[in-house]
């Protein structure tokens, strides 16, 4: 399975935004067209850093409001097209994302939709470009993905095919339950982001609220199980537009996209069990069997505070380290650790936040299969030092700089 994001899912320049999709393990990116407008540089200096990073370019996007203009401006459209895929052939991409016509004159006429993708297709073939048609939730004509299929169906071209986008489909309710009578090779491309429900402009809620996904509430594990079931095996993309996102350091930014591919990947096998699909399979989770214990880093006067803090909450001093200056509370089957070893974890830790919740651990029967999975998944893992007859436990990294025990 080829991963791929959009550089407009992320923040930071061009460059900036290809190192970090790099370095959270993608395969593919897709170039957004106003990325590669700030940048100062040429499209084959791109072509030759996205290569450096073993990054394919997948898809470079938007071309915008072609089908069905005036005659005039069909004109200077199939000139902006020309002008496209002599840019394409110097970035190294093949593949173009075609979005449906959003002007509010554009015509209605099917049949001059149909004669205008068809020009352009047989021009893309020409050039060895093959166009994703792209139905736009907001489109004035052409707003849902099966009104695309039925124009890319009467165009009949090599040059041109579908592109399926979980927001504009599932927004408006719509499913891919009619998808396995589009031949699989009709698909030129998928393009995966989730969002919270919210009753506002479809525009508005694409443009601002996406997610990655898992992260909201569209009903993406049926949208990837159907899209696997039908064949397609090209890459999946997240295409997501998030003000969030774009002010965000770009590294954890896109970490967090990669694993939401995966994470989707996982439930997709799920559903499809004996699919051929090279999806995420990680080690099944053990058994949970509880909080062991919650952690605090504090200094050795705070430490001492919030002994008196937790005995005031009928916690009881259960007893001390033998080496490391570090406590534990109970209060029934709750424990609590206050650690103020310097220079450990906990220490570093408390220097960045203060007195604070800097662990916790999970009782669980085995440990190794969560440290695989932790790892598949990107995240690091840690192992502290452990003294004459003490236990080494391995500990996972949580996103927020604290330590999960196993």
């Amino acid at each position: 399975m080829l991963r791929s994001i959009a550089t407009v899912s992320i923040s930071g320049t061009l460059p900036e935004k290809l190192h970090a999709i790099a370095a959270a393990g993608y395969q593919g990116v897709e170039i957004f067209e106003n990325d590669l407008l700030y940048y100062t540089g040429t499209p084959a200096e791109i072509r030759q850093l996205a290569a450096d990073l073993g990054l394919k370019i997948t898809l470079f996007q938007p071309f915008r409001d072609f089908e069905g203009a005036s005659r005039a401006q069909f004109a200077a459209n199939i000139a902006r097209a020309r002008r496209k895929f002599a840019l394409m052939h110097e970035l190294g991409c093949d593949t173009l994302l075609l979005c449906s016509n959003v002007q509010p004159d554009c015509s209605a006429d099917s049949e001059l939709q149909v004669a205008d993708l068809r020009a352009l297709a047989t021009l893309a073939e020409e050039e060895g470009i093959t166009i994703g048609y792209e139905a736009l939730a907001w489109g004035t004509h052409v707003n849902r993905w099966q009104q695309a299929w039925e124009r890319v169906r009467r165009v009949d071209s090599p040059a041109l095919g579908l592109v399926l986008d979980s927001f504009h489909i599932l927004a408006r309710g719509d499913t891919l339950d009619a998808l396995p009578s589009v031949p699989v090779e009709k698909i030129t491309f998928v393009q995966l982001a989730d969002a919270p429900y919210m009753k506002m402009d479809l525009l508005e809620w694409s443009r601002h609220f996406r997610c990655f996904p898992g992260q909201g509430e569209l009903p993406l594990e049926p949208f990837a199980e159907q899209v696997t079931r039908c064949g397609y095996r090209g890459p999946w993309s997240l295409e997501v537009f998030n003000d969030g996102f774009r002010a965000s350091p770009n590294g954890a930014t896109a970490k967090d996209g990669y694993r939401s591919l995966l994470w989707l990947e996982e439930q997709t096998r799920r559903r499809l069990p004996t699919c051929d699909a090279d999806l995420f399979s990680p080690p099944p989770l053990p058994v949970y069997h509880g909080l062991e214990f919650i952690e605090f880093a504090a200094s050795a006067a705070e430490a001492q505070r919030l002994g008196q803090h937790l005995q005031a909450l009928g916690f009881q001093h259960e007893g001390s380290h033998r080496s490391k200056q570090v406590t534990l509370w109970r209060n029934g089957g709750a424990r609590i650790v206050i650690n103020h070893q310097p220079h450990s974890w906990a220490d570093h830790f408390y220097q960045r936040h203060g007195v604070s919740l800097c662990a916790m651990a999970l009782r669980v029967d085995r440990s190794a299969p969560i440290v695989a999975r932790a790892r598949a998944l990107g995240y690091a893992t840690w192992q502290g030092d452990a003294g004459p007859n003490e236990t080494p436990i391995p500990a996972i990294c949580a996103p927020d700089g604290s330590l999960i025990y196993l």
